[in-house]
């Protein structure tokens, strides 16, 4: 298939993605059988994006061309900022609204709550990594530093926590939508790559405006993830390999389902990179992960590594036991092997799938692209492989897949 008529298809594939995060729920819960339609839909999510990922590692090696001024002739830029422009008060104002009308409550998501006592603690002098008393339950502070060490500053100035996350998004928006576009000396906009910006703005809305995406901004917390994720892959692209490691040590501390991809980036590093960029990123992301790291010291590193990815996977067992539609409420792996008895084969079904992508990757990585299409399948192979995978682990996945399209022009670009 023709990489144009695949970056169409990563568009469609996307807003399929956000429209089931949004409302698969609620369609679920019509039929009066939700663990049945989520079988169904797990197994549509998986098979739509492992097939899209396949699809862009099977396609042929584009070629780089030099930058077109493609948007003067197929739409006049003017437009398209305009419609860049009315896309980001449209969505400032739905998340801004939400935000608004959505408490900070315990009982429904504990996650900035917990996030804003652990600043208070560390902001005190006092160790973050406690447990915490709620209303309903207790929870301990389970997210690695990079993940909420942003929000310190917002609860130090007495700010919504929650203008950070959407602070994260519109950056987040701008480096999809704008980051390869620049002004050329006579101020006309041009384009860098060949993809068009209908393609741009398909991605980039479905960020802004998914329903599923702005209910998580007013209560949730990963958005700073997600961009330190867009920044490492757009960092990758413009070869900025000392920004690339500090968002990729960034994306190894905020989040434990990335460790498991690591060996994919060392397969990238040593067959595309030569010794410079390799010296540079990888001291980079070294030096970002010892420093945030340090602060935490040995009793941190113990609770990081090993007591809080262990807690995450008893929560789903618990899970399984007290509110079982945790687990079968959802696009996972679990809602076929809990029902059937066999929820502790799941770590090992995952392993095994999360190893077929691994020897995938030794034959396909040969570039950026090809890069991000591997990390994208392998994320959503982690994801579905945890006990309950909540609608908000899903959103990196499909961000990793709306980068895909945006690198295919600079396959073959020096290094």
């Amino acid at each position: 298939m023709h990489t144009t008529r695949l970056a169409h298809a990563v568009v469609i594939l996307v807003l399929i993605d956000y429209a089931m995060l949004s409302w698969f729920g609620t369609l679920a819960e019509w039929t009066g059988n939700a663990t049945g339609m989520f079988r169904v839909g797990t197994g549509l999510f998986l098979s739509l994006n492992m097939a899209m990922c396949v699809a862009w590692l099977c396609g042929p090696l584009d070629e780089y061309r030099p930058p077109i001024a493609q948007t003067e002739r197929s739409l006049g830029p003017r437009f398209f900022l305009m419609t860049w422009g009315s896309l980001a008060v449209l969505a400032l104002s739905y998340r801004i609204s939400a935000i608004i009308r959505t408490p900070l409550d315990p009982v429904v998501a504990d996650m900035l709550p917990v996030i804003i006592q652990a600043s208070q603690k560390m902001l005190a002098g006092q160790d973050p990594y406690t447990i915490y008393h709620f209303v309903s339950h207790d929870t301990p502070m389970q997210w690695l530093p990079a993940l909420w060490l942003p929000y310190v500053p917002s609860v130090w100035l007495g700010i919504d926590p929650r203008y950070l996350g959407l602070t994260a998004i519109v950056a987040s928006a701008a480096i999809l939508g704008l980051a390869n576009w620049t002004i050329s000396g006579s101020g006309v906009l041009r384009v860098e790559d060949h993809v068009h910006p209908w393609v741009r703005v398909g991605l980039v809305g479905g960020l802004l405006l998914a329903p599923a995406a702005v209910w998580f901004g007013a209560i949730g917390h990963t958005q700073v993830y997600w961009l330190y994720l867009i920044g490492f892959v757009w960092s990758l692209s413009r070869r900025w390999w000392r920004w690339a490691g500090v968002c990729l040590g960034l994306c190894m501390m905020s989040r434990h389902t990335l460790l498991p991809l690591l060996p994919l980036l060392v397969i990238y590093l040593f067959r595309c990179l030569d010794k410079s960029a390799k010296t540079r990123l990888g001291l980079s992301a070294a030096l970002t992960v010892l420093a945030i790291l340090l602060p935490f010291g040995l009793r941190g590193l113990r609770h990081l590594f090993v007591e809080s990815p262990a807690y995450y996977w008893q929560l789903g067992e618990q899970a399984w036991t007290t509110t079982p539609w945790w687990v079968t409420n959802t696009f996972g792996l679990g809602v076929f092997l809990y029902p059937a008895g066999y929820g502790s084969t799941l770590a090992w079904v995952g392993g095994l799938c999360l190893i077929a992508v691994y020897a995938l990757a030794v034959h396909a990585i040969h570039d950026e692209r090809t890069l991000v299409a591997c990390l994208t399948l392998g994320l959503l192979i982690v994801t579905v492989s945890v006990p309950t995978p909540f609608r908000y682990e899903f959103f990196p996945v499909v961000v990793l897949l709306s980068m895909i399209p945006l690198l295919q022009q600079r396959a073959t670009e020096p290094r």
